[in-house]
Parts: structure tokens; sequence; C-alpha cells
């Protein structure tokens, strides 16, 4: 199969089955004979709510930056799909994807015919298969996998981990992981392994570090909190420096500024300072510092100037703890009069997203996030229509040629599926100019 065959096998897949939990699948392909034994594969599984990417890129960065061969698979993808599986952060080729994918859509039917398996993977365990053959094949030193949705049942979650890493626990997908964060730390706790030390954002001052507290004690597993007491803004400037003390005392600055982020980044350094004891990789606590403050995050408070001389901010803030953190940092920013050009999936609550960043908008363009399950946007305006103005564009092009018309700021958030094509639109704005030169 061809590399644009491969992505529209998946897409089929995607668009026509429904989000499976269970292990039994992924588990049974991964006994195939094309799959090593996984004896010769160390993964660091980093699961959550809000903050999964940015700290598995911030851990990856750390390690990549040490000379550690590191394998990142993440999701969901901004631009382009081969984002979701990188080593040393370069997406896996085309010509592999189509190899690979080729490859495991072929045994997982011979499989599914032989009665091996109840059904065909998914659309995210076809990738995660994917990336875990190209790790294997490509012989990489470590693999973090970003979980995809809760923790117990995720496919990332049949392979077994040296770290397991929790990030912060909020609302969302309530449907399938429940409606109190008691209820979804306890899914998301379903990473925690049999002795297997678990970096937690949350302490135990909080519900879910309690949750994943007794989860690791059940499971006498070391448990590592990242205490928001031990993070310490040091300045304000642009870019802010911000202070952990852990096992070592690291100042770093971010790309990506932000508070909420530089827990996650003290997330990251937990994690890679736990690899060090173990003796594996030989990390040194300057470059992890350098491994922090080079990278910039893409479409984390990521800021673009235009080609009309605006900035435009893209953030793939999706549920309303993300736009609490976001709101935060508008606030701190001093922004006001923005142009928010917003999108959401339906399942989302869309209504208190909103309400935490209105008063620093002048007018939303409600537009349709790529994706079968986007929110119409009449439903959004109908909220919208006693608290600000606003407009519907549909096609997201037209819905940013608007935006940019109003003269200000611009502000684009609510879904990875709305700030992805907004990046391959200013992106190929960007290539354009660079051919008419």
């Amino acid at each position: 199969m061809k590399y644009t065959e491969v992505c529209a096998f998946l897409d089929s897949i995607q668009k026509k089955s429904n989000i499976k939990f269970g292990l039994d699948t992924v588990r049974a392909v991964l006994t195939h004979r094309i799959f090593p034994r996984q004896g010769g594969l160390q993964a660091v599984q980093v699961g959550g709510t809000n903050g999964k990417g940015s700290t598995c890129y911030y851990l990856s960065s750390i390690l990549v930056r040490n000379g550690v061969r590191t394998g990142l698979f993440l999701s969901p993808h901004l631009v382009d799909i081969r984002e979701r599986i990188l080593i040393n952060f370069r997406p896996i080729s085309a010509r592999d994807f189509a190899r690979v994918g080729t490859l495991i859509i072929r045994i997982t039917r011979e499989m599914r015919d032989q009665g091996v398996i109840p059904r065909l993977p998914t659309y995210f365990e076809y990738l995660f298969l994917i990336a875990i053959y190209h790790f294997h094949s490509r012989e990489v030193d470590l693999v973090i996998l970003e979980v995809g949705l809760g923790g117990r049942l995720d496919a990332t979650s049949a392979i077994t981990p040296v770290l397991t890493v929790v990030t912060r626990i909020a609302l969302d997908h309530e449907k399938y992981l429940g409606n109190t964060r008691r209820e979804i730390a306890r899914e998301k706790a379903g990473i925690v392994r049999q002795g297997i030390p678990v970096v937690s954002y949350h302490g135990i001052c909080s519900a879910p570090g309690r949750i994943l507290r007794r989860e690791a004690a059940r499971k006498k597993a070391p448990f590592l909190p990242v205490p928001g007491r031990g993070i310490g803004r040091e300045c304000s400037g642009i870019p802010a420096r911000y202070r952990f003390r852990s096992r070592g005392d690291y100042r770093f600055s971010l790309k990506n500024d932000a508070p909420y982020l530089a827990r996650n980044a003290a997330c990251a350094i937990r994690a890679a300072e736990w690899l060090d004891r173990r003796g594996a990789f030989g990390l040194s606590s300057k470059i992890m510092i350098r491994g922090i403050s080079d990278i910039l995050l893409p479409g984390r408070l990521e800021l673009i100037q235009g080609s009309e001389g605006e900035q435009i901010l893209l953030d793939i803030a999706h549920n309303p703890d993300g736009f609490r953190a976001l709101s935060a940092v508008l606030k701190s920013r001093g922004k006001k009069d923005m142009v928010l050009v917003y999108g959401v999936l339906a399942e989302k609550n869309f209504k208190k997203m909103l309400d935490k960043i209105l008063r620093f908008v002048k007018i939303v363009i409600i537009t349709k996030p790529i994706s079968p399950r986007a929110c119409d946007g009449r439903i959004i305006g109908n909220h919208l229509r006693d608290k600000t103005k606003w407009e519907y564009h549909p096609d997201i092009r037209r819905a940013l040629a608007r935006a940019r018309g109003c003269g200000t700021d611009i502000l684009v958030t609510g879904s990875f599926y709305l700030v992805g094509p907004v990046k391959r639109i200013l992106a190929e704005e960007v290539q354009g100019e660079q051919r008419s030169l």
C-alpha cells in the first residue's frame, strides 16, 4: 500500500468505529512474530487529563539533549499524522509509515480471519502498533508513550513501562471516564503498575493525589509527587525564569511561557531524575535544563506573527480546566479586546470554557473543527447571544480571514482539530511567500 492508501484506510477505520476499551486485541497483535519480545523496549507511560503532551515533549527533549535515542508516541496530531511517531523529534518517514502500516494491516486482517483477534484494531490502536514496530526496528534506547484516553484500558497500557507519569487530572471525557475528578482519577490510576514508580503532578493534598498514592501503595509502587510549592517564578520578564527544587536545583526558562507549563516541565525533570538514578543513562542536570529551555511546544501558547503584522496565539486548550489555565495567562499578559476564533467538539462543555475567557475578547468567530464530532456553531452562538458579538463561519480559512480583518490580536483555541488546520494554513502562507521571493 502507498502512504496515501494507508492514511485512507486509517481514516475509514476512524469514521466507522467508536471508542473501544480493552487490551485483548492489542496484546494479541503484539505477540505476533513480527514484534520482538518487549524485553528490549524500555518505556515511560504518561497519563493524565491536561499536560500529557507537553510533559512528553519536555522529557523527550531532556533525553535527546543527553544523547538518548528517544521514541515519542503522541496523540492527537496537529498537522500531519506522522507527528504522532517521532524518534529524536524526527517524524517517521512517509515511506516507513506506508511500509509498517501495510504490514500491520495485513497481519491484523489475517489474525481476525483466523479468529485470533475478535476485531480489527481501532484508529488509535493501529497507530500505536505502527509506532511500537517502528521503535523496535530503529532500536531506540527508550520510548515515551502518551496515553490516548483514560489509562487502565488504553492501548499504551499493553506495554509494561519502567516508569509512569500522571499529569494534572481534571474533568474531560466524562461520558467514558466519570463525572467527578475522583472517578476520573481512579481510571487514570489504572496505569500505576506493580512495583513501577509513578511521578505524580498531584500531591497528597488533592483528591486525585490521594487516589494515586493509595493505588501506588496497594501495588508497592514508589510514589513521586511534584508539589506545586517546589516550583517558583524567579522573575516576570519574557521569558520568565522558574526554579524547581527536587533532588537538584533547577533554574529554567520556557519558550512557551506559562506557570502551568512550568509544573509540567517539573514533572519531566522528576521523571528524568528517576531514570538517571537507575543508571541506564548518564543525564547531566545542566543539559536537562537546556532540554527544557530550548524546546518550543507546538500549539501550546504558540505565538505566530501573521503575514499582515497581526499576532496569532494558538492554544490547544479543549476543556474547562485548560481554559482556566489559559485565562490566567491572558490576565497576566494584560490581554484585552482580542478576536477569538473558536471551535469545539460536541461532547465538550463549551459554556464553561467560553465563560472563562470572554472578558478578554471583543468578538467570537465560531468555526467548525475538522472532525465528524464537531459541535454545531449555531448552538455555541445561541449561548453567546446575550454575552458578546459573534459570527459563524464554518470554513476555517474564511473564519481566520474574518478574524484578521478585525485589526487586533487573534486567539485560536478550543480543539486540536481547529488549531492544527490553522497552523497548516499559516505554514502554507509562509511557503507561498518564500516561493514568490
